[in-house]
């Protein structure tokens, strides 16, 4: 058996490991939003539009594009409540 104290399962492991979880349960667009949120802070639709315009952003496919996409970024932002 190892002592170490540096090899000891701790709090933030276990939350770690819940949030891998969460991440895992919820539908990819509020994985994304919620990684945002915890980088960057409170999003705005606009911000969440101009991150999901490139092709390439997980959030593209998430949209219809066109003149409601804002609208459509605030009733996910909307959906998405981060607790608090």
């Amino acid at each position: 058996m190892n002592d170490d104290a540096s090899h000891c399962w701790t709090d933030d492991d276990d939350q770690a490991v819940l949030e891998a979880h969460d991440d895992m349960q919820m539908p990819k667009w509020r994985a994304v939003i919620r990684t945002l949120h915890l980088v960057l802070g409170p999003l705005t639709p606009e911000f969440v539009v101009e991150f999901a315009r490139p092709a390439g952003s997980p959030l593209h496919e998430c949209f219809v594009w066109g003149p409601d996409v804002i609208d459509q970024a605030q009733s996910m932002l909307e959906a998405w409540l981060p607790e608090v």
